[in-house]
């Protein structure tokens, strides 16, 4: 996957606090995670939210924090952490409100996986200049982002559904980096209890 990387991406990073991937996952993929994806729905496996269902640490998404880790420590120029990834399938009406991740998600990705609408729902995030952007993330795109540092957010969902991929790092030398796997023994391992955590 270092493939992707060019010096722009990195120097693009350290000004704003993101950077946007076009086009990093294959079409192929693309489907064998949406219908993987779909399979857990229909299977109940997916844990409810209020308009929407999620997965913590499923062992495919999982393997996706290793798949491109190595991309990222290019672009970032830092040896990193896996910690845990999530995927979520949002319904008509889902709204993520303006917030920035737990402690732990140092780096986070957004990938788009597949979605049923009209149009791409934006990903708005505010840089690290207080710049605001409205991110257009199509099928196989990906925004790298500081996690804990950038308010991001979505508005209101017009489609009928969207299935996103979360990975998040830590700096393998950096004030987080035991919160390494999330503070689990390994990838694919439950969550810790939040008293833990």
């Amino acid at each position: 996957m270092e493939h992707f990387y060019r010096p722009e991406l990195s120097h693009q990073f350290k000004r704003t606090g993101f950077v946007k991937l076009e086009n990093v996952i294959p079409e192929a993929n693309l489907e064998m995670l949406s219908h993987y994806y779909w399979f857990l729905m229909r299977n109940q496996r997916l844990n409810p939210f209020p308009t929407s269902l999620g997965k913590y640490s499923d062992l495919l998404s999982e393997s996706f924090l290793l798949q491109y880790q190595k991309l990222f420590e290019k672009i970032l120029g830092l040896q990193l952490y896996p910690n845990f990834s999530f995927m979520r399938l949002y319904y008509h009406k889902s709204k993520l409100d303006k917030h920035c991740d737990r402690k732990g998600c140092e780096f986070a990705v957004s990938i788009s996986i597949d979605y049923d609408a009209d149009e791409i729902w934006p990903l708005f995030l505010k840089d690290s200049n207080g710049n605001q952007h409205s991110l257009s993330l199509d099928r196989g795109d990906m925004v790298l982002y500081k996690g804990c540092e950038l308010e991001h957010w979505r508005d209101v969902f017009p489609g009928k559904n969207s299935l996103q991929l979360f990975l998040f790092y830590v700096n393998a030398n950096g004030a987080m980096k035991h919160h390494k796997f999330d503070k689990r023994k390994r990838l694919g391992d439950p969550m810790v209890p939040e008293e833990t955590n």
